[in-house]
């Protein structure tokens, strides 16, 4: 996954959430994890390389590469 690049920001159109994410890969390049604020609400969603999507319970930390818990 090394090279991946997403928008500087996920901010759609009238959305007040600041549409930040937090975007890490592993060292190796064999690891990805995204986690985005969303526009609506305060929910938050998580996306990673073993397959993860969902709204976490936790935010993703410097270093993790998986959506955790």
């Amino acid at each position: 996954y090394t090279g991946c690049t997403v928008p500087s920001a996920l901010k759609p159109p009238n959305c007040s959430d600041d549409g930040s994410y937090t975007l890490n890969i592993s060292s190796n390049g064999d690891a990805y994890v995204v986690h985005a604020d969303l526009c609506a609400g305060t929910n938050d969603w998580c996306v990673d390389s073993e397959g993860i999507s969902r709204n976490p319970s936790a935010a993703v930390g410097a270093s993790d590469t998986a959506c955790g818990s």
